[in-house]
């Protein structure tokens, strides 16, 4: 990790535990990061705005209410990794694999995951609008009460995914290019939307 980032998020994290309203919040522009590994830190309210990040590692951090848009993880591991209440909005996971991170009323307008593995997350009460899937496993995701709205699935796996109290919202039958679900059948079309709503149980009921 380079020094300059190193005194950034040591800044950060005197100030976010000194409880004061100013300081040196950790916001970094447009920036681009390879091979970096972090680990075991709470960096709470950081902007990681329009960033690149390659072929680095993230362990058992909490990036909770923060704001991640724009930025892209390429060939990068994610693990167990709080994402609660962060705008995630046009990021993009792109040949990364993210496990037991938790995206729990993450905003998710616009992002993409392309050949991405995917398990073990949470992405109950997640936002998700005009997001793309392509070439993704999703294992063991717990969609409840996320909303789903226009999103476009190509070449995505499905095994194991909780879709309690799922919102599908204007979901475009152009868009669902193809949706495998865990006994190897492909679905296209209306015919995986149709699939998609019947694994949705009504919290209601």
């Amino acid at each position: 990790m380079s020094g300059n980032l190193n005194t950034k998020i040591t800044n950060h994290l005197d100030w976010h535990k000194s409880n004061s309203e100013y300081g040196t919040q950790l916001v970094l522009r447009e920036e681009k990061y390879k091979e970096i590994e972090l680990a075991n830190l709470e960096l709470m309210d950081v902007g990681i705005l329009g960033c690149i990040i390659e072929k680095s590692n993230f362990s058992k951090i909490d990036f909770s209410y923060s704001n991640f848009s724009f930025t892209q993880f390429n060939h990068s591991k994610l693990f167990m990794i709080d994402f609660i209440k962060t705008e995630l909005n046009h990021s993009k996971f792109e040949n990364t694999v993210a496990e037991k991170c938790n995206f729990f009323r993450a905003n998710l307008m616009n992002s993409s995951f392309l050949n991405s593995s995917v398990y073990e997350c949470n992405f109950s009460n997640a936002y998700f609008l005009n997001s793309q899937f392509e070439n993704c496993t999703l294992d063991g995701i717990d969609f409840s009460n996320t909303t789903l709205e226009n999103i476009s699935l190509n070449q995505v796996l499905f095994n194991n995914c909780i879709f309690n109290g799922t919102k599908l919202v204007n979901l475009n039958v152009e868009n669902i290019k193809g949706i495998t679900i865990s006994n190897n059948n492909t679905l296209v079309g209306k015919d995986a939307i149709n699939w998609l709503e019947t694994q949705i149980i009504n919290c209601n009921i």
